[in-house]
């Protein structure tokens, strides 16, 4: 675990086992998939929000849904750097379901260089702050997926994403790890990228990963109810499951759930849709009470 998923962790208060944020953006197939040619930034701010509330609840950042909580109640703080594409003003936004509450909601700053962070330092509080957005200084720029189709309108789109979540939980199924992790290498190339994460560990994590779809030690729990949600204001299409959980649910022996959310959009003129965020968040429960 590296120093930032560390920092993940630090005032999880219910059953995550861990929160592994790894996300980001591409701008319009800009990468490469040879992971050894990263370089990383060498200082940047990472940006973590806390939440005191009772799910169920959805955070977002920018029209994106980044944490989806159920049922438990406390205080939880995780890095939001993977829903900040540029420098520039942030909007935070929540959805309650029934009975759950967001008591208070704040945006910490931390400076980073060479490995080390400055002070956490409040920069929006719920509480004290009527506007509902936050300024944010990144050291990178990828906001070339707000620059593609408008997607809301367009049933085509709608087809085509669902078309490409179906190939992907496919690929899962039929244990090709290499072929399934290839078609989102680009957005996890700058999912590293954005978490200062260097050439070494992203092909570690990326080997790690198609190794263990290759295994096929675990069972894929997407059902009926799942259908695509359109969030980003329009730009990406992104496949929501039971109880708001998004992306495609991956079950291993062990009760650890992961949810593999990826984010699609469509470059301008293109009728078919690439990956473009991508968030693996790991929780630990026991699925054979959950999974009907």
């Amino acid at each position: 675990m590296n120093k930032i998923e560390k920092r993940l962790l630090k005032g999880v208060k219910f059953q995550y086992k861990a929160l592994l944020i790894l996300m980001l953006f591409s701008a319009n197939s800009f990468g490469q998939k040879n992971f050894g040619d990263l370089t990383s930034p060498k200082e940047g701010a990472n940006y973590y929000v806390t939440v005191d509330g009772k799910g169920p609840y959805r955070l977002k950042i920018n029209d994106i849904p980044f944490l989806t909580v159920e049922k438990q109640e406390g205080r939880i703080t995780f890095l939001a750097n993977h829903t900040i594409s540029a420098s520039g003003e942030q909007e935070i936004s929540w959805e309650v379901g029934p009975g759950g509450k967001i008591g208070n909601a704040s945006v910490k700053e931390s400076r980073w260089k060479n490995g080390k962070y400055s002070p956490d330092f409040i920069i929006w509080d719920s509480g004290k702050n009527k506007e509902k957005s936050f300024t944010a200084t990144v050291p990178y720029n990828l906001a070339g997926w707000s620059k593609s189709s408008d997607i809301s309108l367009n049933p085509e789109n709608i087809k085509a994403a669902k078309n490409w979540f179906s190939d992907m939980i496919t690929l899962a199924k039929q244990h090709k790890g290499n072929e399934f992790m290839e078609r989102i290498a680009l957005a996890e190339q700058q999912s590293f990228l954005m978490n200062y994460i260097g050439a070494e560990e992203a092909r570690k994590r990326h080997a790690n990963w198609a190794g263990f779809f290759n295994t096929g030690k675990f069972e894929i729990a997407n059902g009926s109810e799942d259908e695509i949600e359109v969030v980003a204001h329009g730009k990406l299409a992104h496949l929501k499951g039971k109880n708001n959980h998004g992306g495609i649910k991956i079950l291993s022996p062990d009760g650890q759930t992961t949810y593999l959310d990826i984010f699609l959009h469509f470059p301008a003129g293109k009728q078919q849709p690439e990956a473009i965020m991508i968030n693996f968040r790991q929780e630990t429960s026991d699925f054979r009470n959950r999974v009907k």
